[in-house]
C-alpha cells in the first residue's frame, strides 16, 4: 500500500476510534516513546537475554512506531511520502560526496 493511502487510513481509523480522539499531539508522541521503549527491550533482549528475544514482538512494535508516525504526521498534515522521497534524496547526495 502506497504511504500517503496508509495514512490516509491511518488517520481515518483513529478518527473514528473514541480511544485515540481523547489522544493530543502530544499523547501522541507520548505513545511513541513508550513503543519505543517496547522496541529497545526487545533490542537489548537480543543481546543480553536472548531466552527473551521475540523477533515476532520486535516486529509488531516497530509497526506500531510506524503507525502512530503516521497518525502524528496526518495530524500535521505532512505528507510522509513527500518527506521520505525528499529526505532520501538528500541523504543519497551526502552518501554520493564521500
Amino acid at each position: 500500500m502506497e504511504i500517503k493511502k496508509l495514512q490516509n487510513e491511518i488517520k481515518r481509523m483513529f478518527d473514528k476510534s473514541s480511544r485515540f480522539k481523547k489522544h493530543t499531539k502530544e499523547g501522541i508522541m507520548t505513545h511513541i516513546v513508550e513503543e519505543l521503549g517496547e522496541v529497545s527491550r526487545q533490542l537489548i533482549n537480543e543481546k543480553y537475554r536472548k531466552d527473551k528475544f521475540d523477533k515476532k514482538k520486535l516486529a509488531e512494535e516497530i509497526g506500531d512506531v510506524l503507525i502512530l508516525i503516521n497518525y502524528l504526521s496526518s495530524e500535521y498534515d505532512i505528507d510522509l511520502s513527500k518527506e521520505m522521497e525528499s529526505k532520501l534524496k538528500r541523504l543519497k547526495k551526502r552518501v554520493n560526496s564521500k
